[in-house]
């Protein structure tokens, strides 16, 4: 996903400054994709948190409006059964 996609969901999310998440939201996904690359796909590596920071910048900029998967996030609360 480019920043500019990012930007457009973040207008259309309501965010207080839609540049500015989409800009997080990039480079959290830039992010994940290096550490992953770096520490593989285990649930020890960095990556593995990605869906947990991304909703907590969504839902700051977001004001907790609008559901991450708006933006194609899947987010497993840790407690849950899988």
């Amino acid at each position: 996903m480019s920043g500019r996609a990012f930007q457009q969901l973040a207008l259309e999310a309501g965010a207080r400054q839609p540049e500015v998440l989409a800009n997080a939201l990039l480079l959290l996904m830039d992010g994940a994709y290096i550490a992953a690359r770096m520490y593989g796909a285990s649930t020890s590596s960095p990556a593995a948190d990605i869906a947990t920071a991304a909703r907590q910048v969504i839902d700051a900029q977001c004001e907790g409006k609008i559901p991450p998967s708006h933006f194609g996030i899947v987010y497993h609360h840790p407690d849950e059964n899988h």
